[in-house]
């Protein structure tokens, strides 16, 4: 039976309650017999996350899982005997189109000034590119190694997802950016099987496929150009069937794209939207200002509570889409994971929060990483140990070794660190093995738009597996 998940907005529908910061550290409230961090000598972590603007609905809820998994870790004391301090920033969605990157920059020169041993965040590709001109300061050049008079800083991103950002810099040894979810390289590839997927009948039929003719509206950045790249190498789509349009342009600016959708040599069946959610908004919009109706597919990007926000009337909004699987069904340690998180994010009102938002799973992970990479490398303050302890404890060492640690073995874990042994932790959003390139592959589920809200299904055929995609 087809089941579905409601999205939820940490921004929109939940307050996260915390309690007074230990030494600058913010954290969700913990059941009350967790001790309290010891006060001495922290492990800095910077935290860029967006709380605020199209990314903030995701960003919020990328800061729950932070939170939840430091909690966890102080509560047993902290890593090396030393608790983790969170350094939080809201970097308010700064990118190169809303304010020159001026704020996100600023973050990640305060975070590098403060010596953090690993910075996690921000979210959005555009923002982790600005993020690594900083934090691998190779000069710009891509693939370029960092210079030995340069000092580089471990950044990991729970929502990056563009292959762009695995070609701009080198692969491991010479790697410091990691992503817990998947690149981009895969969700094009669920995208188009969606599109290309039977069209369910209400008589519980299938008719032809869902769209035969896609119309692709791509943001020109790092996120819409993988996408109008595989349109065009794979798919065949040609330029009559594309629209590039700016990041946070208005519903007055999308005259241009309207017009081409009109004069399409064949009716497009379907519009593809890659591009954030106030943009994927305005031109949803932009459609219905035009009277065109037509049935929109999209990808994680859009799925945030920002784009409830612009949209307006969503009575009749046709749109379904895909993202990366974040809350993977039969999988025991997102289980674990789920009963950690609703001990450690508490609703303003008391109440249980049902299931952890999108990409809160990716967070809890990349949290947890860093804190087994510190313990394991012994050398807080060593960028390069770090890194290659983090690579270890993602997979094992040698790769498919290790002690298997889950969620629910967090303290376990650490106690085989410190005892010499390897681990091989099976993450809350999946195995989390870093490659050479510090991508990851996972798998994606469905979504739809209904009701005024995003739902995520579960069930038979609701999800695609990684084994599903093609690695060339």
């Amino acid at each position: 039976m087809k089941t579905t998940r409601t999205f939820l907005s940490v921004g929109g529908l939940l307050a996260l309650a915390t309690v007074a910061p230990a030494l600058g550290l913010q954290t969700t409230a913990c059941s009350k017999d967790e001790p309290p961090p010891a006060s001495q000598n922290p492990i800095k972590i910077g935290v860029s996350a967006a709380l605020d603007g199209p990314y903030g609905g995701t960003g919020q809820g990328i800061r729950a899982g932070i939170r939840a998994a430091a909690a966890v870790i102080n509560a047993r004391g902290g890593v090396l005997g030393r608790p983790i301090q969170l350094l939080e920033e809201d970097d308010k969605s700064s990118n190169p189109d809303r304010d020159g990157s001026r704020l996100l920059k600023d973050i990640i020169n305060k975070f590098r000034a403060e010596k953090v041993s690993a910075i996690l965040g921000p979210g959005a590709t555009v923002q982790v590119g600005t993020a690594m001109e900083i934090t691998y300061p190779n000069g710009g050049v891509k693939g370029a190694k960092i210079p030995s008079d340069k000092t580089p800083t471990l950044l990991i991103s729970a929502w990056a997802t563009s292959p762009t950002l695995t070609d701009q810099w080198p692969a491991f040894p010479d790697r410091f950016l990691y992503r817990t979810p998947p690149s981009d390289f895969y969700q094009r590839q669920a995208l188009w099987k969606r599109m290309e997927e039977p069209t369910v009948l209400g008589d519980g039929g299938v008719g032809p496929i869902s769209c035969e003719h896609p119309f692709l509206v791509y943001a020109q950045d790092p996120l819409g150009e993988t996408y109008n790249q595989y349109g065009t190498e794979v798919k065949g789509l040609t330029d009559a069937y594309k629209s590039a349009v700016k990041t946070g342009q208005q519903t007055e600016g999308y005259a241009a794209t309207i017009d081409k959708f009109k004069k399409a040599p064949t009716t497009p069946g379907c519009v593809a939207l890659v591009t954030y959610a106030d943009v994927s908004a305005q031109v949803v919009r932009a459609f219905r200002q035009a009277n065109i109706t037509t049935k929109f597919f999209a990808t994680d990007a859009t799925f945030d509570s920002s784009f409830l926000d612009i949209v307006g009337d969503t009575r009749t909004l046709d749109m379904v889409g895909v993202e990366p699987d974040t809350i993977p069904e039969d999988y025991p340690p997102f289980e674990e994971f789920k009963a950690i998180f609703r001990a450690h994010t508490p609703t303003a009102d008391g109440g249980v929060l049902l299931d952890p938002p999108s990409y809160a799973s990716n967070a809890f992970d990349a949290m947890v990483l860093v804190a087994f990479a510190i313990q394991r490398s012994g050398k807080p303050d060593d960028p390069y140990e770090i890194r290659n302890s983090l690579v270890a404890v993602s997979r094992g060492e040698p790769a498919g070794s290790g002690v298997q640690v889950t969620p629910r073995g967090i303290d376990a874990g650490f106690s085989a660190l410190a005892s010499g042994s390897e681990i091989n932790y099976q993450g809350a959003s999946g195995p989390v093995d870093f490659d050479e390139n510090g991508d990851v592959k996972a798998g994606y589920v469905k979504w739809i738009f209904k009701n005024g809200n995003f739902q995520v299904l579960s069930g038979n055929g609701s999800r695609y597996k990684p084994t599903d995609f093609s690695d060339q």
